[in-house]
Formats: structure tokens, C-alpha cells, sequence
């Protein structure tokens, strides 16, 4: 790629922040810059709508492959969202192609979680989880709510997280299989974002992940899996040495 073309595709990303209309040749110019690029409202808000990322919104199908896929689960109380920001454009779909005074487009939210139960991974305190999504120098990205489901102080909720891709900038945890990994606790039950997973009781959640992390990885697994080297299971979680009773 010349500096010509390089510098062409930055300008298309800076045009599609301000909304500027951008003309496709033969190759889509919006593949160059990203999967989806979010989509500005002409209207005085200066809202932007994110379009949902190609490619990350697997299906894991239950909760032995969101377990498997996750290097961290924790059950926690959101304390506190930080400012919203972007990343320098080296982190993002243009990667060391584009020049340093161009930012990626899209905004992300960073949110302060105390963990209160560890069923994978470290025990800690609390664990900074990104999603995108937040208003950065007058501009609000938006973001589908079954993706990157809304987090507010005092939220009561079970995560499976990973950490960033390549995709992801940051060196903070994010959602696994994006929404599917988020869970919010309502008393005794735990309630999944999406709805192919079913309510459970929190009890019977551990259960369940202590029994996937004793079965291995589900057969012909595509996701990126952690070992339990990698992430153990975590002090909260019933022993995975012996069978589960009722599982």
C-alpha cells in the first residue's frame, strides 16, 4: 500500500466522522476502514450509530462454549463508567498503515466492576471491562443494546470476559461472544442478554461452569479457548475433580 492510498483511506475515516458523503470505486472504500463503520445521523446531536462488528457476534451456543471461550467469570457490582475515549488509529482496523494523527472513529466506554465471586481466572478486587459506545468531543456512538448491553452504577452482574483481540483496542477486558457473556442477577437468578440462553439460578450457573471446565472444550471448538493453566478455576467455583451430581 502507497502513501497515496494510505493517506486516502484516513481521509475517508476522518470524512465518515463529520458525515461528509464518501464515494465507492471498485473496492469498497468502507471495507478499507473497517468491518461495519458506524453511520452518522444528519441531525444537531451529532449522533453516531454503529452498524454492529462483523465477525465477532458468534454463536457459542450454551454455556460450556461461552465458558471455554472465557479467560475470566466473575460475578460483580458495577462501581463507576470512566470518560468515554478513542485510540489512536494504529489500534484499529487500519492497524501501522495509517498515519499517527488519525484516531479510529468509534468511541469506547470503560466501566470500573467490584468483583464479589471469581468462577474463572484471578481473584481480584475489581476488572476495568471496555465495551464501545459514549460521546467523545460532541459526538455520541451508539451501539446495538443485545451487543453491548447498557452497564450503570449499582448493576448486579455475572461476566464472562476475555481479553482485547486484535480488534479491540485497550488492554481492558471485554464481553465474551459480545452480548452473550453478559448476565444480569435479579435475586436468586441470573438473566442472560440473549435469549437462546436460559434464566438460571445463581447456584445452578457455578454448576454449570464448574461442569463445563470438567468436560474440556465442546468437539470441533472455533473459538479461542483458554487452558485451565491459562485461567483456573476460579476460588468461588464448586471442585471440578469429581463429577457434578444432577449435571
Amino acid at each position: 500500500m502507497n502513501v497515496r492510498t494510505v493517506h486516502r483511506i484516513a481521509s475517508i475515516l476522518i470524512l465518515s466522522i463529520v458525515g461528509i458523503p464518501v464515494g465507492c470505486g471498485s473496492t469498497r472504500e468502507a471495507d478499507l476502514v473497517g468491518e461495519l463503520p458506524p453511520t452518522i445521523q444528519s441531525n444537531p446531536t451529532r449522533t453516531v450509530k454503529s452498524a454492529g462488528i462483523s465477525g465477532i457476534a458468534i454463536d457459542l451456543h450454551d454455556v460450556r462454549g461461552l465458558t471455554w471461550t472465557s479467560s475470566v467469570i466473575i460475578q460483580g457490582t458495577v462501581e463507576r463508567a470512566l470518560p468515554a475515549q478513542r485510540f489512536p488509529a494504529v489500534n484499529g482496523p487500519l492497524g501501522t498503515q495509517t498515519p499517527p494523527q488519525y484516531h479510529d472513529s468509534r468511541s469506547y466506554t470503560d466501566y470500573v466492576v467490584r468483583v464479589n465471586k471469581t468462577f474463572r481466572g484471578e481473584d481480584r478486587d475489581t476488572i476495568t471491562v471496555r465495551q464501545m459506545g459514549g460521546t467523545v468531543d460532541g459526538f455520541t456512538l451508539t451501539v446495538d443494546k443485545y451487543e453491548y448491553p447498557t452497564m450503570a452504577t449499582g448493576d448486579e452482574i455475572l461476566l464472562f470476559l476475555k481479553p482485547a483481540d486484535k480488534s479491540q483496542p485497550g488492554d481492558a477486558y471485554w464481553v465474551s461472544g459480545v452480548g452473550q457473556g453478559f448476565w444480569r442477577v435479579k435475586g436468586q437468578q441470573v438473566v442472560p442478554t440473549i435469549s437462546t440462553y436460559p434464566t438460571l439460578p445463581v447456584d445452578q450457573i457455578r454448576l454449570e461452569i464448574a461442569q463445563a471446565l470438567r468436560q474440556g472444550p465442546p468437539q470441533m471448538f472455533k473459538s479461542t479457548s483458554y487452558s485451565l493453566a491459562e485461567a483456573p478455576p476460579g476460588p468461588d467455583l464448586p471442585s471440578i475433580a469429581t463429577p457434578i451430581a444432577g449435571l
